[in-house]
């Protein structure tokens, strides 16, 4: 039988604390902000424009973000990698990365989703103990500004099929022609764009003039409140894409050619009291006949007046493998719109250094079925992929 020996000393027990999460304010200086955000509170910053993004450069191997409000979806890149989708839905708190290598890394949140999905209000960062946001490089120097329709919001971008009961999980404004095109310059961008509005007839209308067509909320910070106005001397872009017109004409009623650039002609006015130095390009898709010969003209006449600094730039159409839900262009239809557009954006920047995005920043491939090859040339493709020089899938 075993016996122990007790010989009367005290049991002594050490207190240790448990290790505190860093809280980073939202309006820390450290963090980047890019697209039009609500700063009305700077502690809450709100965003609903599709392409939202912040950025911040931290220290450790996890980071949580503070997001709530609307249904949407956000990518969370790390060092411009695309690593998972943070979903909104009811959630206040989650975390964006862990596991990362000890060291500094830069995280990146995009808003993937579009207005509709409702106001996403961001209240800050969370690392571990001990760790801390270090800062970034100065934004680019060069900025552009994307509006348009569904098109531009990327509806549906990240699909291979045409019909897709939900569209949701399709959608992302990263792989959208404008982000593309800006990041493969170095531009830091901005998206107005919403899904089934026209210069003056929105989608499905029963009256060729519509009472809220997009020039009326262009000028809001956040698109589902339009008492709250955007204050333009907050961020002067370089260049203004101007894609509107194809829900004009989609459908049955359409308005005649009149209408439609009367509007357009009081649009641009406006663009350039606002961008007075911007680049205006007017952009059409080859899909609607009615856009792009009406605007051709609309150049033509306003360049005549003397709008010396505007262009139009047709990007062409597109093949049924370029093509995700209901018709809109994916991955590859908006890489081939990009690097339509990209001529045009280049010699503009002519003469000054176009720094190209680096590798893993340009935009990212949705994940093939396995044994599926894709011939379409992109700058990154998801995590477990491989590509070749031509964009070919070559690993799962």
């Amino acid at each position: 039988m075993l016996r122990f020996l007790s010989i009367g000393l005290p049991l002594l027990f050490v207190a240790v604390p448990a290790r505190a999460a860093v809280d980073i304010a939202a309006d820390d200086p450290l963090i980047q902000y890019s697209g039009r955000w609500d700063i009305a509170n700077p502690k809450q910053p709100r965003c609903d424009w599709p392409g939202s993004y912040l950025q911040a450069r931290f220290t450790g191997t996890t980071i949580t973000v503070k997001i709530s409000g609307g249904n949407n979806d956000f990518n969370v890149l790390i060092d411009g990698v695309w690593k998972s989708k943070l979903t909104v839905d009811g959630k206040t708190t989650q975390v964006a990365a862990s596991g990362l290598p000890e060291g500094e890394h830069t995280l990146m949140l995009a808003k993937r989703t579009e207005g509709f999905n409702g106001i996403s209000t961001f209240a800050g960062l969370q690392l571990p103990d001990g760790k801390s946001l270090v800062a970034l490089p100065a934004k680019p120097t060069r900025r552009i500004q994307f509006i348009g329709d569904s098109f531009t919001v990327g509806y549906g971008s990240e699909a291979t099929v045409t019909v897709c009961p939900d569209k949701r999980p399709f959608d992302n404004n990263f792989v959208a022609y404008g982000p593309v095109s800006a990041r493969d310059v170095g531009a830091e961008y901005s998206v107005q764009a919403v899904s089934g509005l026209g210069m003056v007839h929105n989608y499905g209308d029963s009256k060729p003039l519509s009472d809220g067509p997009m020039p009326p909320i262009y000028d809001q910070t956040l698109f589902g409140t339009p008492s709250l106005k955007w204050d333009f001397t907050r961020w002067h872009p370089d260049i203004v894409t101007v894609a509107l017109g194809t829900n004009d004409f989609s459908t049955a009623v359409k308005p005649t050619q009149e209408q439609y650039t009367t509007a357009y002609k009081a649009f641009i006015k406006k663009l350039r009291a606002w961008h007075p130095q911007a680049r205006i390009m007017l952009v059409t898709y080859a899909v609607d006949q009615f856009q792009e010969k009406y605007v051709a003209a609309l150049a033509t006449e306003v360049i005549a007046g003397g709008e010396a600094n505007l262009e139009h730039v047709k990007l062409p159409g597109l093949t049924q493998p370029e093509m995700g839900c209901d018709g809109h262009p994916n991955v590859a239809g908006h890489r081939k719109y990009a690097d339509a557009l990209l001529p045009a954006i280049k010699k503009f920047y002519a003469g000054t250094s176009l720094t190209p995005a680096p590798k893993g920043r340009s935009g990212f491939a949705p994940r093939p079925a396995f044994g599926e090859t894709w011939l379409v040339r992109w700058d990154i493709v998801g995590p477990g992929l491989a590509a070749d020089a031509r964009g070919r899938i070559m690993a799962f």
